[in-house]
């Protein structure tokens, strides 16, 4: 029995397991079986208390120190972030670092390690000669040497597991010697496979061919697997790897002998923290450090239980175990700079503000010997720059967090971490801009609040940031707008305090509140209810302009022209045409339209005929425009409306037969100048050309009408609209269509009755080609097409 220390309950914490079977009390109560010695042993009444003082303790070694340590069995994740600061700070994406276990390929006995084999043969010879090529360095010829006779004898010779563990090390040289020669690292194809090829021997010889007895591989079996296990651990292979530590161990306990025991421990604990049972990772770790001391494995202990701890938030624990590592490792040789930097992120969350910067200085600026050990990967880096420039903010020092920030950030462009810094940046800055700075400031945060590399609480902040440069500086709708849309995605924010007050200015008009909320009914009810007692000096132009819309928005008319002048002005009333929206300008046209203001809606004749539609149809401009229609001012609206339908039917073709064909009915009435003026041959053309022929097939009776007034309208054009019957040959063909066509052709006929126009016998032919035989149509014009035919059928009547 080893006396290492296990995680053993006792009796009277079993009860209390069972007595409090809560997550919390379970906790507490591995904490207090790890923590607590056995109080079921305490048969003894304590000793009364002597008078005399007791001598002060003499200070622990490292080493007594750290077998002493209680590792505390707490592994729920604890909350990430804390409140230290008034400023906004969470915890950022810094990854969890691989732990590193070196490969040995070196020997530091070589008559012990790698002895001259004595013998006879062939086999031996070729062991032998493949050692001292070895020793000189020449690893290829001592690989072919070694295979050469791996191949040829086979098992055949007592020494097959000797030459498997020297292939071994003879490809591990080799793949070391390759990276030193082409500059690589593990990762590259060639050493991949080198050190593949030397994971195949070692398990031959450490582990498959274990029971073919060999003194020297027995003496070298722990080193061997140690290579093994660290092996497949660098290359990913978790489970060989943890399968190959416990033959270490198992190797080990068989023989006595503690080689390697710590590192095994290390590896199986890696292993379980790659699974995610870090209770198991420290009991190994525990195990280690009880059974067997060594100052720096005892160090890369400490520090790896410091990682887990940060990985579930416990900072406490955290720090503990780190300080206790680099009290072992004072020179930090013993740990990454990616640890460095998850120490320094604990402290920064202890409120440790001063020790933070400074590991985290040694981590980002490094040391040549700690480059080499597990460096940061970009983005660790870039998380940890940033953090080193929020310390500066959290001391409350904003110039050289302003400068931390614009160096970091320049540093690492382009990163996720690069664009906090530039929202950081932007957040201190922006309070001091003036002029078009302020809006390229927050130009800059709403684009960074979309952005989808920005973690969750960066927007929060360059949201609230962007919110506050407005909550600061104005008392607007806009503001409050800003405000609420920030406040509903945010409503816990620690922001919304500071915007509490300037909200509250603001909605001092308390009409504002029903603009801002679309209430129409409400705001005028209000402004109604008040206007003698809140506007005795006049209502302020921009409520006006309010009132106006929300009146003809709900169909009062009459009381919104009282406020008509604060929209568009009487004297420069094209020009404030021009300003307003088009949604504003079709309230404008309304309230002229049914308050029957004849001459005023004349006035906007020319400019809304003149005016290029932007605005997207919506149920409220569609009621304006229908309204218009419906007061009977539709005449006068006529040359403009017809745009703005033809504009909404870009998007929606069912305007051409809902609205559009009504409106052009209408215009069709009106008299030839107005018909001229509005263009409206041009504009039937247009819509035939746009829907048909396909109209034909979704809606024949609003095709049909097209047609008849195409027809009506061009009738004294017979010329182009032959032209154009014949040029829609392939669309469908009705009766009435063959009745304008014959028509047509008629009124070209008449033209020069002795030689009928080409135009009129290609429309002759289309009706026979197309029409019905027994309409009257088909049979006048083969009539003219070929009269003699006509007259011989007449013989048989």
């Amino acid at each position: 029995m080893t006396c290492s220390r296990q995680f053993v309950f006792s009796r009277r914490g079993m009860r209390l397991l069972n007595a409090l079977a809560t997550p919390v009390a379970i906790t507490l109560a591995i904490t207090l079986a790890i923590t607590l010695p056995d109080l079921a042993d305490a048969k003894a009444p304590a000793k009364a208390q002597t008078k005399h003082k007791p001598k002060p303790a003499e200070p622990k070694s490292i080493e007594q120190s750290i077998r002493e340590f209680r590792f505390v069995a707490d592994f729920s994740p604890k909350d990430p972030e804390r409140e230290i600061s008034s400023e906004l700070f969470w915890r950022y994406p810094l990854e969890f670092p691989k732990a590193e276990f070196p490969f040995e390929p070196n020997f530091t006995n070589l008559e012990t390690e790698m002895p001259r084999t004595d013998g006879e043969g062939r086999a031996i010879q070729h062991l032998n000669n493949a050692r001292q090529e070895f020793i000189d360095g020449n690893f290829e010829a001592a690989r072919k040497s070694l295979l050469s006779a791996k191949a040829r004898y086979g098992k055949g010779y007592p020494f097959h597991r000797r030459t498997d563990y020297f292939l071994a090390y003879v490809f591990m040289k080799e793949g070391f010697a390759g990276m030193a020669d082409g500059r690589v690292s593990l990762d590259d194809p060639k050493t991949k496979g080198n050190f593949s090829n030397a994971a195949t021997f070692l398990s031959w010889a450490f582990n498959l061919k274990k029971d073919v007895p060999d003194p020297l591989v027995d003496r070298v079996t722990p080193k061997g697997l140690y290579n093994l296990a660290a092996i497949y651990f660098r290359y990913d292979r978790f489970a060989a790897s943890f399968a190959a530590a416990e033959l270490g161990l198992d190797f080990l306990r068989a023989s006595g002998r503690t080689d390697y025991r710590m590192s095994f421990r290390r590896i199986n604990a890696e292993n379980y923290i790659k699974n995610g049972t870090f209770l198991e990772a420290i009991q190994e770790m525990d195990q280690a450090l009880r059974q067997d001391y060594n100052k720096a494995e005892a160090a890369a202990i400490m520090h790896r239980a410091g990682d887990i701890y940060f990985n579930l938030n416990n900072y406490e624990l955290a720090e503990e175990a780190y300080e206790l590592g680099a009290r072992a490792d004072e020179s930090l040789r013993q740990i990454s700079p990616a640890q460095l930097m998850l120490r320094a992120e604990s402290l920064f969350w202890l409120k440790r503000f001063r020790e933070a910067q400074m590991f985290l200085h040694n981590a980002i600026e490094g040391i040549s010997f700690r480059k080499e050990k597990n460096p940061p990967s970009l983005a660790t880096a870039s998380w940890a720059s940033l953090r080193f420039a929020d310390i500066h903010l959290a001391l409350n020092d904003p110039a050289k967090a302003k400068l931390a920030y614009f160096k970091m950030e320049h540093e690492f462009r382009g990163s996720p971490a690069a664009k906090v810094a530039k929202v950081r940046l932007a957040c201190l800055e922006l309070p001091y801009y003036e002029g078009n700075n302020i809006n390229h400031a927050r130009s800059d945060l709403e684009k960074l609040r979309m952005d989808p590399d920005l973690p969750p609480p960066a927007k929060e902040l360059a949201w609230a940031c962007h919110t506050a440069s407005f909550a600061t500086r104005e008392r607007t709708t806009q503001m409050l707008d800003k405000v609420r849309a920030f406040a509903k995605a945010h409503p816990e924010s620690r922001f919304l305090k500071a915007m509490a007050e300037p909200v509250r200015e603001t909605q001092a008009l308390s009409i504002e509140n029903f603009f801002t909320k679309d209430d129409d009914y409400g705001a005028v009810a209000f402004f109604e209810e008040n206007r003698k007692r809140l506007f005795t000096k006049g209502v302020p132009p921009k409520i006006a302009s309010q009132l106006f819309r929300s009146y003809s928005d709900i169909g009062k008319a009459a009381k919104a022209k009282e406020f008509l002048s604060s929209i568009i002005s009487d004297k420069t009333e094209t020009a404030s045409l021009k300003r307003l929206g088009d949604l504003d300008v079709l309230r404008v046209a309304t309230v002229l339209a049914e308050t029957k203001d004849n001459k005023r809606m004349a006035k906007l004749t020319v400019p809304l005929t003149a005016r290029v539609w932007q605005i997207e149809r919506s149920p409220a401009a569609d009621q304006l425009a229908t309204r218009i229609i419906e007061s009977n001012m539709e005449r006068t609206a006529l040359p403009w409306l017809l745009p703005l339908y033809e504009h909404w039917a870009t998007t929606d073709e069912s305007l051409i037969c809902d609205a559009q064909l009504s409106l052009l009915t209408k215009a069709a009435a009106l008299s030839e100048k107005a018909k001229k003026s509005m263009k409206l041959d041009e504009r039937i053309t247009l819509a035939i050309d746009d829907y048909m022929p396909d109209l034909q097939d979704d809606d024949p009776s609003c095709a049909a009408t097209l047609l008849d007034m195409e027809y009506n309208l061009m009738v004294r054009k017979p010329e182009l609209l032959a032209k154009r019957y014949l040029e829609r040959k392939e669309w469908s063909v009705t009766p009435e269509t063959v009745t304008h066509a014959w028509s047509v052709s008629e009124n070209l006929s008449q033209k020069t009755p002795s030689a009928p126009p080409a135009a009129a016998k290609e429309l002759w032919k289309f009706i026979v080609a197309k029409g019905d035989s027994r309409s009257p149509e088909v049979t006048f014009a083969r009539s003219r097409l070929d009269p003699n035919a006509t007259e011989f059928e007449k013989i048989w009547k």
